[in-house]
């Protein structure tokens, strides 16, 4: 099951029943006005690829339970207002491909545990309130994608 209401002009609550729909696989709510916290039943979907809930007005932090969507290759939550910490626990999300924060007003460092997400390619987190280093293990100053090298020519 699939469910796409993104892009409208939906207000109020996220409802907690969305928790309830075990066979949701792709949620997008993204570009409305809801402001509520995220409803804590949608960290159990277990079997949830993506997640997009971006550019709305939610509130609250992300819970340890983060963990819990074992499976899920997408989560978008930017644009919104959430707060507290990135958990640790969500670099147990290990097929995770794409995952934006970005525009929230998190704090703290950015978890360690990101090294053990191996499928990671794509992490905004750009526009909070991070502070401290950028974990080695997920980006090695080695890495060429993330160095430019000069270009010498005789």
């Amino acid at each position: 099951m699939e469910l796409f209401l993104g892009g409208n002009e939906l207000s109020g609550l996220v409802p907690e029943c969305l928790g309830n729909l075990t066979a949701l696989r792709n949620i997008s709510l993204g570009s409305n006005r809801l402001t509520s916290m995220i409803p804590s039943s949608l960290w159990s979907l277990k079997d949830i690829l993506a997640i997009n809930m971006s550019s709305n007005c939610l509130q609250g932090s992300l819970p340890l339970e983060i963990k819990n969507l074992k499976v899920v290759t997408e989560i978008d939550l930017a644009k919104n207002q959430l707060s507290g910490y990135i958990p640790n626990s969500i670099g147990e999300l290990k097929n995770l491909v794409y995952l934006s924060l970005a525009e929230n007003n998190l704090q703290g460092s950015i978890p360690e545990s990101f090294g053990g997400s191996i499928s990671l390619e794509f992490l905004d987190l750009s526009r909070n309130n991070l502070s401290g280093v950028i974990p080695k293990e997920k980006f090695p100053v080695e890495d060429p994608l993330l160095i430019s090298q000069p270009n010498h020519t005789r």
